[in-house]
Parts: C-alpha cells; structure tokens; sequence
C-alpha cells in the first residue's frame, strides 16, 4: 500500500506550493475506479448562498467567491458580488445534485436537472475520494439515503492548486444530500 502526501504540488511557476510538510497523508487510489455501492448513485440538495460563501472563507479561498457564486443562484449577478457587499443579497436556494458512477464517473446538475458539470472521481478507500486534478480529497459519511461530505483543503499556494481546491468546495460545501436513485 503506497501513502502519498496530501496536497498539491507546485505546477506553475509563478507561485510555490506552499503545501506543508505535516500535510495529512493520503492512500493510494485504488488502481480500479469502482466506487463502493454506498457511494454510487445521484444525490440531491440545496445549496444556500450563504453557506457556500462560508466554505469559500473557511477554506482561505475567499478569491474565489466571485467566480463561484454569481450566476448559480438567481437574483445574483457578477456585478452584485464584490469584497464590499453580501454577495448573496437576494439569492434563493437552489436544487443541485450530483451523480457518481461506478466507473468514476461524476457529474453535476442544475435545479432544472441539465447538466453543468462533467469529470472523474477516484475511491481511495470506504469514506474518502479524490476529485479534479490536481486531485482534493473528500471525505464522506453515508447514513440510509443521507450523506455529508467534508473537502479536506490542501495548503497550497500554486493557482492551479487553489483552482482546483475552490471547485471541490463549490461543489461540496458542506449540507446534507439524499439519494435520489
């Protein structure tokens, strides 16, 4: 079993990893890209406004807000969300769901169900996987037809990295999911 270290590496020349060297370890992904049967399925929420903006900050990606916010909620628009203002002012919750595959496939849909969103996860072990590249961990809890996930944020400083990091957050900040099939 290869143990791999927990972060992102320096990919671009203008910034430095930053990715310390107490970063948690991580298992190897399986070689196969099954997922357990837990996992498998499409799961439905809603996202609030508010709480995404909350992960973007606890995350140290508040750079990202902007980016991630405007246009996924109606009633907020790029030209309302900036550092000055509540970038939710007027925002209403929205369905959202996601689909994982057993062959990693994952996916993410609108409150209309049309797709937004397409890639790849991988299963590190039952309760963890990667998803983006390069690669943040997840960590899931799945309870009957209720799941929570939890993104463990590399400490990194490398755009790429950061990129990465505040797309995973985007899409699994954390509130409850239900099975949807």
């Amino acid at each position: 079993m290869a143990v791999i270290a927990n972060g992102c590496g320096a990919d671009d020349s203008s910034s430095d990893s930053g990715t310390k060297s107490s970063a948690t370890p991580a298992v190897e992904p399986t070689a196969t890209a099954e997922a357990s049967a837990g996992l498998v399925g499409e799961w439905s929420t809603q996202n609030v406004c508010a709480n995404q903006v909350r992960a973007f900050k606890k995350a140290g990606l508040d750079e990202f807000v902007r980016e991630w916010v405007a246009g996924n909620y109606p009633g907020v628009s790029s030209e309302k969300v900036d550092a000055s203002s509540d970038p939710c002012r007027g925002a209403k919750p929205v369905k959202h769901s996601h689909s994982l595959g057993e062959d990693g496939a994952f996916a993410s849909y609108d409150q209309a169900g049309m797709p937004v969103d397409d890639g790849t996860y991988k299963e590190v072990d039952d309760g963890t996987f990667t998803l983006s590249e390069p690669p943040i961990r997840l960590r899931y809890k799945i309870d009957g037809d209720k799941a929570t996930f939890k993104v463990a944020v590399p400490d990194c400083k490398a755009k790429r990295c950061r990129e990465s990091a505040a797309y995973v957050v985007s899409a699994f900040f954390p509130r409850t999911y239900e099975r949807v099939k």
